[in-house]
Parts: structure tokens; C-alpha cells; sequence
């Protein structure tokens, strides 16, 4: 088994210890993407929810492109939509859950 983790420069750099994603190969190929913010590599975050929700995407196809699979090679997703004032980069709280 080999193991690679992946922080693809067309996504935001991960932060806290964490990967963009992690691939598992040999004899098969397994994918592992932590969570991705609405957010650019240079630290900016969209206004509204929209363009959070598009760039947040982005980013997932950035990591999936990055290894040469497409939205077709995920068995499932998530979505954690926090208020637009908990996200702050580079606060260290990225990763935490706020709700309304």
C-alpha cells in the first residue's frame, strides 16, 4: 500500500495538520478529501452563498482532478454549511461546526 497526500495548487493550501486529500494505491485506489472551504489559495472567501458553495466545489474537483478522477469517482458527500461570520482562514477553527 502506498500512501500520498495531495495539496494541489489550484486549491487553498490545508491548514491545522490536514490534508486536501489522501490516496491510497496499490492492487486498488482509494481517495480520502477532508472537508473543503469556500475559500481561494491566497485566503479569500466569497460574500455570498452561491459563490461559497461554487468554489467550495472547485476545490473538491481540484483534488479529485489531481489524481486524475472526476465527481463520477465519488461514492458519497457531505455538506456542512456554517454562518458566514464563523469562517475566518487562518483562525485555526476552519474545521469547527456553528449553527444558527
Amino acid at each position: 500500500m502506498h500512501l500520498s497526500s495531495l495539496d494541489p495548487l489550484t486549491a487553498p493550501e490545508a491548514t491545522g495538520g490536514y490534508v486536501n486529500g489522501m490516496q491510497v494505491e496499490r492492487a486498488s485506489r482509494l481517495l480520502f478529501i477532508n472537508g473543503q472551504l469556500p475559500q481561494t489559495r491566497e485566503g479569500r472567501v466569497p460574500e455570498g452563498i452561491e459563490d461559497q458553495c461554487r468554489l467550495a466545489w472547485a476545490n473538491l474537483t481540484a483534488v479529485l482532478a489531481s489524481t486524475d478522477m472526476d465527481v463520477t469517482n465519488q461514492p458519497g458527500e457531505s455538506h456542512d454549511l456554517p454562518r458566514r461570520s464563523g469562517i475566518r482562514p487562518g483562525d485555526g477553527r476552519e474545521g469547527a461546526r456553528w449553527r444558527s
